[in-house]
């Protein structure tokens, strides 16, 4: 692994550690505004701003709303205050998870030009959720 040089030089380390927090961002921003239009919404216009809500309860909708907004609580905050790592990696994996299973449902339906994007969120929450994991 690179070490940080006195001559104030960009590492390896400082570069992954960069690309965590750009990605975490990157992710809380999506994923909190996903979970805020799933909880906010009228149940008439969820089927109008979700490929799928036409295709699922309400309920189910409102309860992935929640969980993402609670992944996002997960992801950032305990990154904001330098503890719990785990905790936002474990975040991060979830978030992944819920990514690959929307890749599987965008498949199933046919709308396979939603797949870039989604399996793009997957692999970036896999490398926050390693980035988080990996021995400094």
């Amino acid at each position: 692994m690179a070490t940080i040089s006195s001559h104030g030089s960009v590492t390896q380390e400082r570069l992954v550690n960069a690309g965590m927090w750009t990605g975490q961002v990157v992710l809380a921003t999506v994923f909190a505004g996903a979970g805020i239009v799933a909880l906010s919404l009228p149940a008439e216009r969820l089927a109008e701003s979700m490929p799928i809500g036409d295709a699922v309860p309400v309920l189910f909708v409102r309860v992935i709303g929640a969980l993402q907004l609670a992944a996002v609580l997960a992801l950032m905050l305990p990154t904001a205050s330098r503890t719990l790592s785990r905790v936002a990696a474990g975040a991060a994996a979830g978030l992944a998870v819920l990514m690959l299973a929307t890749a599987m449902a965008h498949t199933a339906r046919g709308e396979l030009h939603a797949l870039p994007t989604t399996l793009a969120l997957s692999l970036l929450a896999l490398f926050c959720a390693w980035a988080r994991l990996r021995p400094h």
